[in-house]
């Protein structure tokens, strides 16, 4: 009897599980990766170039894992000046799953982009990367770039 109320128990129990792992999995798609906040220095040593500008459009890449977004620059605050325009490598939108560290940015989004060269194997010349949440900045936060830049920065 103590058997069978015990196994009952593990039952019930067995079942919460399962109803639970059921419920998580409903939402998995809504749980999003978590990122190492970046400082400014570290958001400036660790870019290439940095801009103020827009996403004016995203082009597939057949069969790649990226496809090609433009960035119309405004204005270069760090990096190569006289830069017109930046190609922003973003993940593939067609087909697929998708890992929920990927950062994805539609055409529209302005603002203040901290860019890294895209670098290794299969890398595109002149491509760059958005690949930290903190890489797209609200243009109002410029004035405390230009500010640090101003200062010095360790480079």
């Amino acid at each position: 009897m103590v058997a069978a109320g015990f196994q009952m128990r593990i039952a019930r129990g067995m079942s919460s599980v399962l109803c639970v792992a059921a419920v998580g999995g409903l939402f998995a798609g809504e749980v999003g990766a978590m990122w190492a906040r970046m400082s400014l220095e570290q958001l400036v040593q660790q870019s290439d170039l940095v801009v103020v500008g827009e996403l004016v459009a995203v082009n597939p890449e057949p069969g790649g894992r990226f496809d090609i977004g433009r960035i119309r620059v405004d204005e270069v605050i760090m990096g190569q000046k006289g830069v017109a325009e930046v190609a922003l490598a973003v993940p593939a939108r067609a087909g697929g799953l998708r890992s929920s560290e990927e950062i994805s940015y539609n055409p529209g989004r302005r603002g203040l982009w901290f860019l890294r060269r895209q670098s290794g194997t299969g890398a595109q010349s002149g491509v760059y990367l958005a690949d930290h949440p903190q890489r797209l900045q609200p243009i109002e936060n410029v004035s405390e770039v230009r500010a640090y830049l101003e200062m010095g920065p360790k480079r």
